[in-house]
């Protein structure tokens, strides 16, 4: 043993034999571009070494290679002198290059050697052998070659191999060239001496450490390698730096080692240290992950050596087999062999995400090796990568190529779960169980006009970022009624309608997520119910509504679904003892049936008593069931009607349009009617604001959007002209809804000489004169004032009653219908009664019946026209 001081740049003074053997490598200027001798998670020592098979005996000739050996290794000879002498055959062999620890045993023909053997270690102050001498006449010291002469007796085959316990290597930890099996002072001791680079000691000390270690009674990493072929210097350094598990990093004029082993965080980046556009993220497909790791490695037999396989575990039953094969002869140890399968393996499937970005000055610190952690808001939240490139691409910019870091994939055991998420979003692959849906019964009107029931699928979305869809299905027993897709929203309400359905089948409604990759998830949410069909109470009507004069009032209401439906229960209450609910006033003891069953959405109740009353109306089914009562937020099954005592007299209904509008909308709600609401002046540029006053769509105070800008909103009807002028009373009534600030309703009326100049008068009626009227509805503008109203609005004229009579003489066939002209005014047309003055037997009809007149005819017993005396008389106002 020898001791060398910690010079950096450390050579082997001692040349081979130019006449006859060259280095096994050439000596270059420089390394090849640091890519080549950056990490990977695929061994490549079995691309340079060669196997225990392939190693035969050779004769070598001028210019072969003299092998460089390291560890203990058994190797073939080469051949260089032979000559018979005295009987025996006398072998010059060269093993490798020197100096080395011993050789620890020829062998022959796969015995050891007995013979008379001369071994030389190849120091640098060896001497040439006298046995050569005396046979060849000269003798070379061959320094720096460990060689053997052999004298073999006649009839042996020559199949010689030896046991070497290779080159002397320096070991900066006792600053001493020693033996060792060490491959991190192999690879610093072959950069040494065939590159122009040193290696950096103090860092091969650590990496040596690393090799050292004591795993189960063994070393980490310890090989037995024969550096065989010429080739070039960037692959004997992959080889030996696979086997040692080091990173190479350029320092200066130096080669920085750095193990492949668990580290600390050396930098912390986040997005300000990444070139905006530069970051690059690369997942590696699983076709490139295998699922099982094959070893290749040599077993050193007290016999013969051989070479031996080991796998890592089987995969689960059903993952496909993707093997990677490891041809790594240098391991002498079953222990290494194992520990570099498992690590190959757990690299491949725990370290898959490849990052690159450019940053700036601080790249100057980042090499090769080192573990940064990046946060960036793409969804990296301080994951961890290994530099495997550090590049200055231009001034004060470094691109920096980073695989994942897992300590994980270091262990002793195969890991198949990362120690760290590759992003803090959720990942598209693990994709949440279904939502629980909600089964809800429902009944709807087809395009014929029949009605039937379906489920309505409703559910909450899940608050996960890769949703893309919903996968819907609704099965009774094996029957699919519903399969569809429905796209996701957000963690908000999402709805599937189905057909429609069976009454009394159970029926069950599932829905799985889809992600964006359009995987479904395994699980799905599910729900169960079974169909009601005709046992479901019918809709509750909506949108009831009424007036009343001349104590007649008249309702309406729209209708209601029901697969029977047969008509409208109607029931009136006095205001005082009504709840506010139609459900709960229904059964009070002051509540009076006004229709049991009524088949129309319009009745006309008369005689009512003065007072002011509710009247509800809730929809009847064939089974005797009634709806429930109020439906929100517009259409209610009530109506507030006050019936005042009014002469007798007839009564005029009319509908009257919007005519002007000031600050208000048109809606229409299909189906429904036309309403005006009041704008709120402000402009939708902001989706917060605008909307922060809906936090609850069914309370009837949460519906207005709050007016931002003030201002005072009204609406007035087109006029109603009754083309004469009457003295009668005049009422209207409108449906409005006040939001906020105080609704003020005037009627407009005027005479026919003194149109188009209108009287106003507060209220909704007036008693008095006129031809024309209309309706003034006016909102108070403060901020938030605001009001709703139903179009069309309804009026009413109750006057005086209007009679004449008139006798008149229809003429005969072919003269008929004899035009009447009434000589009252009236606004409507009249009620007409007809009798037949004389003996002889005639049928009359009045036909074409106005506020004019009418048109008379009559008929014989054959139904022939003929002539009749007919007294007319027409009732109205």
């Amino acid at each position: 043993m020898t001791t060398k001081t910690k010079d950096p740049v450390h050579r082997n003074p001692v040349e081979p034999d130019k006449r006859r053997f060259t280095n096994p490598l050439p000596t270059g200027p420089d390394l090849p571009p640091w890519l080549e001798i950056s990490a990977s998670n695929v061994v490549t020592a079995s691309n340079t070494s060669t196997s225990l098979s392939e190693r035969t005996l050779t004769v070598s000739r001028v210019g072969s290679v003299i092998r460089d050996v390291y560890g203990r290794e058994r190797v073939g000879a080469n051949i260089v002198r032979a000559k018979v002498s005295g009987g025996n055959l006398v072998l010059v062999v060269v093993w490798c290059t020197g100096e080395v620890e011993a050789i620890e045993r020829v062998i022959l023909n796969g015995a050891t050697f007995s013979g008379t053997a001369t071994h030389y270690m190849g120091t640098a102050a060896q001497t040439g052998d006298a046995t050569v001498a005396a046979v060849w006449g000269q003798a070379d010291d061959l320094p720096g070659i460990c060689y053997s002469v052999l004298t073999i007796p006649p009839g042996e085959d020559l199949a010689l191999e030896a046991i070497i316990q290779g080159r002397k290597v320096y070991d900066p930890r006792t600053a001493t060239t020693i033996y060792s099996e060490n491959p991190a002072l192999h690879l610093a001791d072959f950069i040494d001496r065939y590159t122009d680079h040193s290696p950096n000691w103090d860092s091969v000390e650590t990496a040596a450490d690393r090799c050292d270690d004591v795993v189960y009674g063994q070393p980490r990493w310890a090989i037995g390698l024969s550096l065989e072929d010429r080739r070039p210097v960037s692959d004997w350094i992959k080889t030996l730096r696979e086997y040692a598990a080091v990173f190479l990093a350029p320092d200066g004029g130096e080669i920085r080692f750095i193990p492949d082993a668990p580290a600390s965080v050396d930098h912390a980046l986040t997005d300000a240290n990444v070139r905006r556009g530069s970051l690059r993220l690369k997942k590696r497909g699983l076709r490139d992950v295998p699922t099982q790791v094959e070893v290749t490695w040599t077993y050193p037999g007290a016999g013969d050596w051989r070479e031996s396989t080991w796998w890592t575990d089987d995969p689960p039953a059903g993952t496909p087999l993707r093997v990677t094969r490891l041809q790594l002869p240098g391991f002498k140890i079953a222990g290494c062999a194992r520990r570099k399968g498992r690590e190959v393996y757990n690299k491949a499937n725990l370290t898959d995400l490849e990052c690159q970005f450019e940053t700036f000055d601080y790249g100057l610190k980042i090499t090769v090796g080192d573990v940064f952690s990046l946060t960036h808001p793409i969804g990296l939240t301080a994951k961890q990568f290994r530099v495997i490139e550090a590049e200055a691409i231009e001034k004060g910019r470094w691109r920096i190529l980073g695989w994942e870091y897992d300590p994980a994939a270091y262990s002793n055991s195969t890991q198949v779960e990362p120690t760290f998420p590759d992003s803090s979003l959720p990942s598209p692959g693990d994709i949440p169980n279904g939502p629980t849906p909600t089964l809800t019964e429902t009944l709807f009107v087809d395009e014929g006009g029949k009605t039937f029931s379906r489920w309505e699928v409703s559910w909450t979305g899940v608050d996960w970022g890769w949703a893309l869809m919903y996968r819907v299905r609704v099965k009774t027993g094996a029957q699919v009624v519903l399969e569809t897709t429905v796209s996701h929203q957000g963690p908000v309400a999402h709805l599937a309608v189905t057909p429609p359905i069976k009454q009394d089948q159970e029926y069950t409604a599932e829905v799985w997520v889809i992600n964006v990759l359009g995987k479904q998830g395994a699980s799905a949410g599910t729900a169960t119910a079974t169909a009601l069909g005709k046992l479901l109470l019918p809709t509750a009507p909506t949108n009831a509504q009424g007036f009343e004069a001349g104590q007649f009032v008249n309702l309406s209401w729209s209708a209601s679904i029901d697969i029977d439906l047969v008509g409208y229960r109607i029931k009136r209450i006095p205001k005082a003892d009504y709840d506010g609910n139609v459900a709960g006033a229904w059964g009070h003891a002051n509540a009076v049936l006004m229709a049991d069953r009524h088949d129309a959405l319009r009745i006309l109740l008369n005689a009512q008593p003065v007072g002011t009353f509710v009247y509800m109306v809730k929809a009847l089914d064939s089974l005797g069931q009634e709806s429930d009562g109020v439906t929100a937020p517009y259409g209610r099954a009530d109506t507030v009607i006050n019936v005042t005592a009014d002469q007798a007299g007839g009564l005029v209904l009319e509908e009257i349009d919007a005519d002007t509008v000031v600050n208000m909308r048109r809606f229409e709600v299909h189906g429904d009617a036309v309403y005006y609401v009041t704008d709120t002046g402000d402009a939708w540029t902001d989706d917060g604001p605008a909307t922060d006053a809906w936090t609850d769509d069914g309370a009837g105070t949460e519906t207005w959007i709050e007016n931002q800008t003030a201002g005072a909103s009204s609406l007035e009807t087109d006029e109603w002209d009754l083309g004469v002028d009457k003295d009668a009373n005049w009422a209207w009534n409108a449906q409005i809804t006040t939001f906020q600030g105080t609704v003020t309703q005037t009627t407009r009326f005027a005479k026919g000489a003194d149109y188009p100049t209108f009287t106003d008068q507060g209220g909704t009626s007036f008693n008095g004169e006129a031809r024309y009227m209309k309706a003034l509805m006016e909102c108070t503008g403060a901020a938030g004032d605001g009001m709703l109203i139903r179009i069309p609005v309804l009026a009413s004229l109750q006057g005086n009653p209007l009679v004449e009579t008139q006798t008149v003489s229809v003429p005969g066939a072919g003269s008929q219908p004899l035009a009447v002209t009434w000589t009252k005014d009236f606004v409507t047309p009249p009620k007409v009664t007809l009798t037949v003055i004389g003996s002889t037997f005639r049928q009359a009809a009045a036909d074409n019946i106005d506020e004019d007149g009418c048109d008379l005819y009559a008929w014989d017993e054959t139904a022939t026209q003929a002539a009749a005396t007919v007294e007319i008389t027409a009732r109205g106002v």
